[in-house]
């Protein structure tokens, strides 16, 4: 008799074994990076030397290069809005980006009252009318002919 061993096929919010391993192997090293950094930035340089760490960059990098991250995400979040600004620029001119053939046609609906025989209050919309008719395909087409 052979039991079964297969999982269970259930979601969870839990990454696979690998990518745990992966995540923390990663999670290590940038903690890693960030105390050596810590310790290029902070301890002077003649001891550095002492140590025999001599082809290190100069200390005006360790002030830069912080500042210099949120510069250029300011500046790609600027040049990305002006680029759209650019590229967007006519979209609210033409009819076409504003209204389409599925949009109702009367935003409110306008109720009319119609002539009942038998005494009762019938009431239609008129943008359902319209579509039966095929008014309101008429005017779209007009629209665009104008352009």
């Amino acid at each position: 008799m052979q039991l079964s061993t297969k999982r269970s096929s259930i979601n969870t919010p839990n990454p696979s074994p690998s990518r745990g391993v992966y995540g923390f192997v990663l999670f290590i090293f940038s903690i890693l990076l960030f105390f050596l950094y810590l310790f290029w930035a902070l301890v002077p340089s003649y001891y550095l030397k002492a140590l025999h760490l001599q082809f290190l960059p100069s200390k005006y990098w360790a002030v830069v290069i912080p500042l210099l991250i949120p510069v250029l995400i300011f500046l790609f979040v600027s040049l990305q809005f002006t680029y759209n600004l650019i590229q967007f620029k006519d979209i609210f001119n033409n009819v076409d980006s504003l209204e389409n053939d599925f949009i109702d046609p009367d935003p409110v609906p306008k109720i009319v009252e119609l002539d009942s025989e038998d005494g009762q209050d019938r009431r239609e919309h008129q943008g359902i009318d319209k579509r039966k008719d095929g008014e309101f395909e008429k005017k779209t087409k007009a629209r665009r002919k104008k352009k």
